[in-house]
C-alpha cells in the first residue's frame, strides 16, 4: 500500500514536471514568436513611406489632408505591384509639390497650439498654487485672530471691576468669538 502511494505520488510529480515543462517550452515559444513578430512589422516594403498623423495634420487644407491621407492608405496596402508603386511616387511628388509651405504653416500653428495649452496649464498651476498660499494665509490670519480674541476674553473674564455696559460688551465679544471662530 505504502509503495502504491509512493509510486502514485511519484507519477504525480513527473506528470506536473511534463506540465510545467511543456508550459516553460509554449511561453517561450510564444516570447520567440512576439519578437519576431515585432521585427517584422518593423522591416518595411521598398517605396514605403511613412506619413504619421499628427495634431498638425488638422490644420491643414483639405487638398493636402486628402494626399496624405491617401498616402497612408497607399502605405498601408499589402501589395507592392509597380503600378501601385508608381502611384505612391506621384502621390509623394504631388504632395511635396502642392503642400510643402502649408504643410509649414500647419506645424507652426500646431506647435503654438501645443505651447498655448502648456501655458494654460502653467498658469492653471501657478493660480492653484497662489490661490492655496492665499487660503493658507486666510487660515493663520484667522487663527491668529482667534487666539487673540480668546486672549482678549480671558483677560476680561479674570477682571472683577467690570460695569454692566463692559459685562455686555463682554457678552456681545464672545457671541461673535463663538460665530467666527
Amino acid at each position: 500500500m505504502i509503495s502504491v502511494a509512493r509510486y502514485d505520488s511519484r507519477c504525480q510529480s513527473v506528470k506536473l514536471f511534463k506540465n510545467a515543462s511543456r508550459i516553460t517550452m509554449a511561453l517561450l515559444f510564444l516570447a520567440f514568436a512576439q519578437t519576431a513578430f515585432a521585427e517584422a512589422k518593423s522591416i518595411e516594403p521598398p517605396g514605403y513611406v511613412h506619413i504619421q498623423r499628427d495634431d498638425y495634420i488638422n490644420y491643414l487644407g483639405s487638398r493636402c489632408r486628402t494626399l496624405h491621407d491617401e498616402l497612408n492608405q497607399q502605405n498601408y496596402n499589402q501589395r507592392y505591384t509597380e503600378a501601385r508603386m508608381l502611384r505612391i511616387r506621384d502621390l509623394r511628388r504631388e504632395y511635396d509639390e502642392y503642400c510643402q509651405e502649408e504643410l509649414r504653416d500647419a506645424r507652426s500653428q500646431s506647435s503654438k497650439a501645443q505651447q498655448n495649452k502648456r501655458q494654460e496649464r502653467l498658469d492653471y498651476q501657478k493660480q492653484s498654487k497662489a490661490d492655496q498660499v492665499r487660503q493658507q494665509q486666510d487660515e493663520e490670519r484667522k487663527r491668529q485672530l482667534c487666539s487673540e480674541s480668546r486672549r482678549i476674553i480671558l483677560a476680561k473674564k479674570q477682571r472683577t471691576d467690570l460695569n454692566s455696559g463692559e459685562l455686555q460688551e463682554l457678552a456681545r465679544f464672545e457671541e461673535s468669538f463663538r460665530t467666527r471662530c
